[in-house]
């Protein structure tokens, strides 16, 4: 009798493995503008909402492999602490289907809107200091998430 629970857990193990083993896949090798790999780089995957799928970061060689959790819409995005981001991929993927990219990152580098201090207590709350702040804090963001 212990023979039938165990069947049907084999049973249910087996008929998941095709899913997991059949996920949607995008991978590569990221170079450098100059040729060189691009290792530590952010690789992230949005939604069409731009929400976060998922990420992940480059060896030292540059690859990667971004498993996709279901099939759709997907933005898979290249990001480097100082540089805007560049993106890899853009379109819907099939069930189990696997994409294979060699993206060359973006040179172009991340500028700050000039600030100049005119007094100690000129900070303030207005729409260039806030979009400043998101600057920074998108930066430090990408540092802290590619360590």
């Amino acid at each position: 009798m212990r023979l039938r629970p165990l069947a049907a857990f084999a049973l249910c193990a087996a008929a998941a493995v095709p899913t997991v083993l059949g996920a949607q896949r995008v991978s590569g090798t990221v170079s450098l503008p100059g040729g060189a790999p691009g290792g530590g780089v952010l690789v992230v995957a949005q939604d069409s909402a731009g929400a976060e799928i998922t990420r992940a970061v480059t060896s030292d060689e540059g690859r990667f492999a971004l498993p996709l959790p279901r099939p759709g819409f997907a933005r898979v995005l290249l990001q480097r602490v100082g540089f805007m981001p560049t993106v890899v991929l853009e379109r819907s993927l099939a069930a189990a289907e696997v994409v294979q990219v060699e993206p060359v990152l973006s040179s172009t580098n991340v500028t700050l809107p000039p600030r100049s201090a005119v007094s100690p207590s000129s900070c303030g709350n207005s729409a260039s200091d806030r979009q400043y702040v998101g600057i920074l804090m998108e930066e430090l963001r990408k540092a802290l998430t590619a360590v």
